[in-house]
C-alpha cells in the first residue's frame, strides 16, 4: 500500500476515534499521535510536497509554492535557517501577528518554519508537517498576559478548523500547524483589509466566526508574497545553498559515468550499486 494510501486511511480512522466531540478533540494544546495523523493527512489531501533537500525548498520558492517571511513590525524571524512557508501560512501570520503585536505591544516572534527531512531535529515525528510548509513554531510569550492572549487565540483558530496548536517541551514552543485550503475558506469570509483587497489582520479571530463550505478561496496573488529586498535576498542565499549542496553529487555523478566508460566491457549484468 502507498504510504499517501495508508495515511489517508490512518487520518479516517484517527478522525473517528475522536467521536461524538467530532473537532472539539483536537481544540487543545495537549500533543497526539491522532493529532500528527491528522496534519499529515490534510498535507496530501492537499498535494503539497514534502522538502527533503534545501533544493527542494528552493525549487519550491521558484515555482511560488513557498513565500519568504522576511519579518515585519508585527512578527520576527530572526534566527529561523528557512524563513518560507506556504502563502497561507504567511497570511495566517500576518493577521495573528498583528493582533499580536497590538494586545502586546512587541512582535511575534517565530523559530521555526518550513525544514527539510535532511535538516529534521533527531526527536522530530516523521508525520511533521514542517517539511511540507504548512507549520510554524512560535515563541512562548515570558510575559503571562501574552501568553494567555496567544494561546487563547490559537485554540480559537482551532476551534474553527482551520489549524492545529500544540505546546512542545522539548524546545519549548506552540506548534503550530495551518491547514491551507480550510485556512483560505475561513480567510476569504473576513472584511478586506483597506486599500488591499486583504482580509483584515486587525480583526480578531475570537471575534470572527468560522468558514462554511462553498465559499471560494482567494488566488495566491492576492497575499502580496516576497515584498522586500530582504526576502529577495533570503531567497537568493537558499539557492546559493541548494546549488552548493548538489555541486558534489554531480560531480560523483561524471566521474562515476567516466570510470564507466573507460571500463572494459561485458556481458554480465550490471553491478548492483
Amino acid at each position: 500500500m502507498r504510504q499517501s494510501s495508508w495515511v489517508a486511511i490512518a487520518g479516517a480512522a484517527a478522525l473517528m476515534g475522536v467521536g461524538a466531540t467530532g473537532a472539539a478533540g483536537f481544540n487543545t494544546l495537549l500533543g497526539s499521535h491522532e493529532k500528527m495523523v491528522r496534519q499529515n493527512t490534510v498535507a496530501h489531501e492537499d498535494h503539497l510536497r514534502f522538502a527533503q533537500t534545501p533544493q527542494d525548498i528552493a525549487d519550491e520558492v521558484m515555482a511560488r509554492q513557498l513565500v519568504a517571511l522576511p519579518g515585519s513590525a508585527d512578527y520576527s524571524t530572526k534566527g529561523v535557517s528557512f524563513a518560507f512557508a506556504r502563502p497561507q501560512v504567511l497570511d495566517f501570520v500576518e493577521r495573528l501577528g498583528h493582533d499580536y503585536h497590538v494586545a502586546c505591544g512587541q512582535p511575534m516572534l517565530i523559530t521555526s518554519l518550513v525544514r527539510p527531512i535532511s535538516r529534521q531535529p533527531r526527536n522530530a515525528s516523521p508525520l511533521s508537517v514542517h517539511p511540507a510548509g504548512m507549520a510554524v513554531d512560535l515563541h512562548v510569550p515570558d510575559q503571562p498576559a501574552c501568553r494567555a492572549w496567544l494561546v487563547k487565540q490559537l485554540l480559537t483558530y482551532a476551534s474553527y478548523n482551520v489549524l492545529d496548536v500544540t505546546e512542545e517541551k522539548h524546545p519549548h514552543h506552540l506548534h503550530v500547524a495551518v491547514f491551507p485550503m480550510a485556512y483560505l475558506a475561513w480567510a476569504a469570509k473576513q472584511p478586506a483589509r483597506p486599500g488591499t483587497g486583504r482580509p483584515e489582520a486587525g480583526r480578531s479571530a475570537s471575534t470572527a466566526g468560522p468558514a462554511t463550505a462553498g465559499v471560494a478561496a482567494p488566488g495566491v496573488s492576492q497575499l502580496d508574497v516576497g515584498r522586500t529586498l530582504e526576502a529577495l535576498a533570503t531567497t537568493l542565499l537558499l539557492l546559493g545553498t541548494g546549488l552548493a549542496l548538489t555541486r558534489p553529487i554531480r560531480a560523483r555523478l561524471a566521474l562515476r559515468r567516466s570510470q564507466e566508460e573507460d571500463a572494459p566491457r561485458s556481458d554480465g549484468p550490471p553491478p548492483i550499486v
